[in-house]
């Protein structure tokens, strides 16, 4: 059916505001995405606030599991002497267009963390994980 009253047409336009808020998580590299069987995800251990391990394989050694995959830990934001203040909550990885350029309201640092840190790749490393941590992995669809 057409329309018999007058039609008029508006313009609406979106846009994503850039800003530094939120940051970008590294993922491991296709071959190791491949062979990757489970995720290990521990959160508030030593001097890390996460370490996030996609696991290739594991081996039980006594009593000590072993697992060997890409690891990435998330340093302690207290790390450098700058702390996330009470009133600000936690920024989640926006994994997408996020760029403003200037300074920060509550002084601290421009950074992709709430320390100013980057996660640290480890690369394909073996450690000690627990087993309880350890979360079967489904590759994404294509």
């Amino acid at each position: 059916m057409l329309p018999t009253g007058p039609v008029n047409p508006q313009m609406k336009q979106y846009a994503q505001h850039p800003t530094l808020e939120g940051h970008l998580v590294p993922t491991p590299p296709p071959d190791v995405l491949a062979h990757t069987q489970y995720i290990f995800d521990e959160r508030g251990t030593g001097d890390s606030a996460e370490v996030k391990m996609w696991v290739t394989s594991v081996r039980h050694a006594g009593p000590f599991t072993e697992c060997t995959g890409w690891m990435l830990v998330f340093p302690e934001s207290v790390r450098g002497g700058y702390a996330v203040q009470p009133r600000e909550a936690p920024i989640p990885p926006s994994n997408g267009g996020s760029i403003t350029v200037g300074g920060a309201a509550g002084g601290g640092p421009l950074g992709p963390t709430d320390a100013g840190l980057d996660p640290i790749v480890k690369g394909v490393v073996t450690t000690t994980c627990s087993a309880r941590r350890l979360t079967p992995f489904t590759p994404p669809a294509p």
